[in-house]
């Protein structure tokens, strides 16, 4: 019943944020999607047939960042604090951690890619500077770089977040203990 109404809360947040028109001051339109992500957290965790309900509160709050012309990287690091905190609150330490191993996994995917890129150059050797294919080749490679720095951000972001979750267990269990 508890997660049923955390449903309908969350429900309404999410007809709020699709009513949400962004205001022209940027860092003010960034403060009120913070506090929605707030109140979005605050509602609590929903019945496991309802979990869709997060992509599209995420959906949403993509095209609102877009909307008030945010940086791309800025947003996507907001939106990974977010699921963060849902990973945290709905299995713990558990799923962060599942999380992190696939975000590595990313990492190595995407480092293996920039390796073959950055082979490839090779071939273009005698090519002159304005070769369209050699500069298609160098923006891959950037942004392979560029992913790969976000994606080690964010494995920083969980290890951080799973530090904070392992020093309040053990400070519960000291509280135990005592």
């Amino acid at each position: 019943k508890e997660f049923e109404g955390n449903l309908d809360a969350k429900k309404q947040i999410l007809e709020e944020l699709k009513a949400y028109k962004p205001s022209e001051n940027r860092p003010e339109a960034v403060k009120q999607l913070k506090e929605v992500i707030s109140k979005w957290k605050e509602a609590g965790k929903v019945p496991r047939n309802a979990m869709n309900i997060d992509k599209d509160f995420n959906k949403i709050l993509d095209e609102k960042f877009k909307a008030i012309d945010m940086d791309r990287q800025e947003a996507q690091r907001i939106r990974f604090e977010n699921r963060v905190e849902n990973l945290s609150d709905q299995g713990g330490e558990r799923m962060l951690a599942r999380e992190r191993d696939q975000v590595r996994r990313k990492i190595d995917e995407a480092s293996k890619e920039l390796m073959q890129l950055e082979n490839n150059m090779g071939f273009f050797s005698s090519a002159g500077s304005n070769n369209p294919l050699l500069k298609e080749a160098e923006k891959n490679i950037q942004q392979h770089k560029n992913m790969i720095e976000g994606l080690k951000e964010q494995v920083k972001m969980l290890n951080v977040k799973i530090r904070e979750m392992q020093k309040a267990e053990e400070s519960e269990d000291a509280d135990d203990v005592e």
